[in-house]
């Protein structure tokens, strides 16, 4: 029969055991981590003339609600960055592409316990088509996280989940 010191050490290592591998659990979500896959066409951000710039800045949002998104201008998006500032913001990341590359943005929420119920893009087109052409906003599910998304000359081609 073992000793009451011999039971009472193998119930401190079960108890720490059992608290540190609840501490490093994460929530995982089904679909995995929401990102983003930014495709560059050959032809990246085209003005009118037929002038291309050469390369074309992307944000990529995980947003708890989308509305704020939706609202404002391209101005206000990107020359006051007023959306950095909505609650409604989980993560934003940020990168440059250039004609025929692709870039993978991971989006993490800042806190945790939240999640993301959209994914929303902005692409700093110079002379962007219409109001569609330069951002878009897709719904996830927590089963499927990953939006995939082509940037051609003056515009976004609708995204893709996965």
């Amino acid at each position: 029969m073992p000793s009451h010191s011999a039971i009472r050490f193998f119930g401190l290592v079960a108890l720490v055991v059992a608290t540190t591998s609840c501490a490093t659990m994460k929530k995982v979500m089904p679909g995995g981590e929401p990102g983003v896959k930014v495709v560059a066409g050959q032809e990246l951000n085209v003005k009118s003339d037929g002038t291309s710039l050469g390369s074309l800045h992307v944000r990529a949002y995980l947003l708890k609600d989308a509305t704020g998104f939706r609202a404002l201008s391209y101005e206000d998006l990107w020359g006051g960055r007023k959306l950095d500032k909505d609650e409604a913001v989980l993560d934003m990341q940020e990168d440059v592409l250039t004609p025929s590359s692709e870039k993978k943005l991971s989006l993490k929420p800042k806190q945790k316990g939240e999640e993301g119920k959209f994914i929303a893009v902005l692409a700093g087109y110079a002379q962007p088509e219409g109001d569609t052409g330069w951002r878009q906003v897709v719904d996830i599910d927590g089963k499927h996280n990953t939006v995939e998304i082509v940037l051609g000359p003056r515009g976004m081609r609708p995204a893709t989940v996965k």
